[in-house]
């Protein structure tokens, strides 16, 4: 019962959150941050998951990657997209997360070589609540708290997977 007390509290703060992003009213604390240090300590708060789920977990950047935003968000952003892959990969796959620069852009990547996304689900993926037609729990709004909050930092999201290879989720933040 506590246990899903609890899960039902996440649930309850995250559609508050996801609520406040899309009506604009989400609170940022921006501030120099450095993306490749942040994904480093993301991924390391998810370790124990990841492996728990039997997966191994690599990060990689460059260094002095900086972006002025609010790290507690795009700590967030990346946990939201490390639980996803915790769920959704097999024992045995990998995740890699990368910071890099590309253009005006600095972008974060997370990427496995799990099961990957049917073309047909593919374009849903950041909607409200979509979950595919796989059951493994989960709220279904995870992704689109990531996408809300990265627009929120004047970013973009992309997806990109193939059935069977894998998927790469890129959060582009202006440098």
């Amino acid at each position: 019962l506590h246990a899903q007390a609890q899960r039902l509290g996440r649930i309850v703060e995250d559609l508050s959150l996801l609520s406040a992003a899309q009506a604009g009213g989400v609170g940022l604390h921006p501030r120099p941050v450095d993306l490749t240090e942040l994904a480093t300590e993301a991924v390391g708060s998810a370790r124990p998951m990841l492996e728990a789920s039997g997966l191994t977990a690599e990060v990689g950047g460059v260094p002095d990657l900086l972006v002025e935003a609010d790290p507690g968000r795009l700590h967030q952003c990346i946990g939201n997209l490390l639980t996803n892959a915790a769920r959704h990969c097999r024992t045995g796959d990998h995740v890699r997360v990368t910071a890099l620069r590309e253009g005006p852009w600095a972008v974060v990547t997370v990427a496995d070589d799990g099961p990957g996304i049917a073309p047909e689900d593919l374009p849903h993926i950041f909607e409200r609540r979509w979950r595919g037609n796989v059951d493994v729990g989960g709220s279904g709004i995870g992704l689109s708290i990531v996408k809300e909050l990265i627009e929120a930092h004047g970013g973009q999201v992309s997806a990109t997977s193939r059935s069977g290879a894998g998927t790469s989720i890129e959060l582009h933040l202006p440098l």
